[in-house]
């Protein structure tokens, strides 16, 4: 599958988190052949994190 002309696929990170009877799962995409730097999973952990944050803290 191409990206418009890039001719580059998506790199994806995914992250899983349960929290009593939900599931929250975040997936980060972009349109890049690898993520050396690790963007991809901080990103996909930061936004993890404060959403189970918000869940538990009740709003």
């Amino acid at each position: 599958m191409r990206y418009g002309d890039t001719g580059r696929g998506p790199t994806s990170a995914a992250v899983g988190v349960r929290l009593s009877n939900a599931v929250i799962e975040v997936v980060y995409n972009r349109r890049v052949d690898e993520d050396p730097e690790g963007r991809l999973t901080r990103g996909a952990l930061e936004t993890a994190k404060a959403v189970a944050d918000k869940i538990t803290a009740g709003g």
